[in-house]
């Protein structure tokens, strides 16, 4: 079994999401794996064609592990979806402010 230290049971970021996916689409994805108890876009790229990443927090373990299994490299909106386990510890990243 793989040790769940320094990660979060219940929680995936989810990288490679196109910036042309709608926030419901995407819940609506992970929904098919458990209930999602919340979204957050944790980058918003504005240029075209970029990816975003996000934090899904899902209901519990069971349906973070199937969601994980099952969207993990998944092509979603023309772009392959990277889904991990999010860090407990927490990192924020500050761009120009000019």
């Amino acid at each position: 079994s793989v040790s769940m230290a320094g990660y979060l049971a219940d929680e995936l970021f989810v990288s490679g999401i196109a910036s042309s996916a709608a926030e419901a689409d995407v819940k609506a994805l992970f929904e098919e794996h458990g209930a999602v108890r919340e979204y957050i876009v944790v980058s918003k790229r504005h240029e075209p064609g970029a990816a975003q990443a996000a934090l899904v927090r899902m209901q519990s373990h069971p349906g973070a592990l199937a969601a994980k299994a099952a969207l993990n490299h998944r092509m979603f909106c023309g772009k392959e979806l990277g889904v991990k386990w999010s860090h407990t510890q927490r990192v924020l990243w500050v761009g120009p402010l000019h």
